[in-house]
């Protein structure tokens, strides 16, 4: 008896690929949002488990959480984050919100400290990805980063 041989065989492995990188990618920002253990944070996690993304796309995912979350624990003195990971048609979202002190983003005080690049490095990042990175703050109104950035449709 002979076995049917798929017509594409890299359907099965391009489809496993994409779901051990959601599934890292989830476990990923579950690492970091845990990071904020202990430190006074409750940390909110709304994290979409049908968000699949080629690896650099997740990679950028990644960064902008961790870039984030490094901001609110070093300046923001919030006492809640949520973080938020879903798909909307052919573009992934995350959002990264906090109820900390906020500041003036067009103060050019509140610019990168010395040495630190930070989101401004990530914004261009991800602009060469096709994407939009987003900072909504204001004095005693918390901190929003969004990140859209599009990928293609691995489904």
């Amino acid at each position: 008896m002979m076995a049917s041989a798929d017509p594409d065989p890299r359907t099965k492995t391009d489809q496993s690929e994409t779901g051990r990188q959601n599934e890292g990618l989830l476990f990923a920002l579950t690492a970091l949002s845990a990071q904020l253990a202990g430190k006074d944070v409750d940390v909110r996690l709304d994290l979409a488990k049908d968000v699949q993304a080629p690896r650099p796309i997740s990679e950028l995912v990644c960064q902008v959480a961790a870039e984030s979350l490094r901001n609110i624990v070093a300046h923001a003195g919030a006492s809640n984050v949520t973080l938020t990971l879903r798909r909307v048609a052919d573009i992934i979202e995350l959002v990264v919100a906090d109820d900390g002190r906020g500041f003036n983003p067009r103060d050019p005080g509140n610019g990168p400290a010395d040495g630190h690049l930070g989101l401004a490095l990530l914004r261009d990042r991800v602009v060469r990805a096709g994407g939009e990175l987003t900072l909504d703050s204001s004095a005693g109104g918390g901190t929003t980063v969004r990140l859209f950035v599009p990928i293609e449709d691995s489904a």
